[in-house]
């Protein structure tokens, strides 16, 4: 993936993961960081929120070749470092010295706008952490 096909996929992520949290609330709890690798895949972390992964996998496959794999939490700060490592992330020219060019961030939304949207109260109900999930 070029940096140009790269920034286009960044605009049609984040646009159908707004467009599936509009049609279900459930993706609203949904979190997505991906960076661009030097190989030309993108690799992340999705946090799933309360959809399950085949529900993820299903949504993404139709646009996208995915694969997901489920990661203890211990585990997270390595798989993270493995995959943001400056020797697997993309460069080159035009892409800068930081990672924003080369990174996808789509945050869950806040848990007590949710439920002062819904409810008219801005107090939480409740508590889930979502599980975090390589892709």
């Amino acid at each position: 993936m070029t940096q140009d096909s790269f920034r286009s996929w960044r605009i049609t992520t984040r646009n159908f993961i707004d467009y599936q949290r509009r049609k279900c609330p459930l993706w609203k709890s949904v979190g997505l960081y991906a960076w661009l690798t030097q190989d030309g895949t993108i690799r992340g972390v999705i946090n799933l929120g309360s959809l399950a992964s085949t529900e993820i996998l299903a949504s993404f496959s139709s646009r996208w070749p995915t694969v997901i794999e489920a990661i203890e939490p211990k585990e997270l700060r390595a798989e993270l470092y493995a995959i943001v490592h400056p020797s697997v992330i993309s460069t080159g020219p035009g892409f800068g010295r930081r990672y924003q060019s080369m990174k996808l961030a789509i945050h869950p939304c806040r848990r007590d706008q949710l439920i002062a949207q819904s409810s008219g109260r801005s107090s939480p109900r409740y508590s889930c952490e979502p599980m975090p999930v390589l892709i």
